[in-house]
């Protein structure tokens, strides 16, 4: 009897703690606004400086161009589909392997119940 009461008590003493966790560490009203993560300012140019007033800024197309990084944003971005292929294969397999075991597990089931069956019909002649 002291057993079980000393279970029940911790028990609810563990109710307690966790409730006084809980409202102690709430996540914060969706209307409080600290912390909100926001677009960072940065400095604009209008592509002009003292030295030369009548520069432009080239595109990011044209920077892409002028650097070569065109061809290997498309190599990584083609390398990103061919990974994300063949982990799909490899689940798909994983998929085809697991389906595989299944059948063979109702099949070794069964051949068990077959072969319960048999042994009843035996023990009964």
């Amino acid at each position: 009897m002291m057993s079980k009461t000393l279970w029940i008590a911790g028990g609810i003493a563990v109710a307690i703690g966790v409730v006084a966790y809980v409202g102690y560490n709430a996540m914060p009203a969706g209307n409080d606004g600290a912390g909100t993560i926001v677009e960072a300012k940065r400095a604009q140019t209008n592509g002009t400086n003292a030295m030369n007033p009548n520069a432009t800024l080239a595109t990011a197309d044209e920077r892409a161009k002028d650097s070569g990084a065109s061809g290997d944003v498309t190599d990584r971005n083609q390398a990103d589909r061919n990974q994300a292929d063949r982990n799909q294969a490899d689940r798909n397999q994983a998929d085809r392997n697991q389906a595989d075991r299944n059948q063979a597990d109702r099949n070794q089931a069964d051949r068990n119940q077959a072969d319960r069956d048999s042994a009843d019909r035996s023990s009964q002649n």
